[in-house]
């Protein structure tokens, strides 16, 4: 839906579909399709880190990609791009203050190769 109306970023409502869909392990015959999903939806949900409402859900999110170990390598040089370009959106001056924090830990993590507790 979000990819054929073309939507240039996600709204709640599609924020809470894949949160809900992302709270179950990933199966491993569903691992090639949920990389897919990642490919086409990436930039809506790191550009969904500049927004403070869906900050830490898309978090959360994307948590069950980076740390899933079979597919890990894969999502990390499928972000890589995106993030970067992110990073440079998230940092402007009128950026939400709670959203630079959150990023800022989620890298944390990323980099130390671990799963927090949330």
């Amino acid at each position: 839906m979000v990819i054929e109306q073309k939507l240039e970023s996600l709204e709640w409502p599609h924020i809470e579909i894949f949160d809900a869909c992302t709270q179950l392990d990933f199966k491993d015959e569903d691992l090639e399709a949920w990389l897919a999903i990642l490919s086409k939806m990436k930039n809506h949900f790191l550009i969904a880190l500049c927004y403070r409402e869906f900050s830490l859900t898309t978090i959360r999110i994307l948590k069950k990609f980076f740390f899933h170990p079979q597919i890990q390598s894969d999502v990390i040089k499928e972000s890589l791009d995106i993030f970067i370009r992110m990073l440079q959106l998230l940092y402007q001056p009128d950026t939400d203050q709670d959203c630079k924090e959150n990023v800022r830990e989620f890298l944390e993590i990323l980099h130390e190769g671990g799963e927090d507790d949330g």
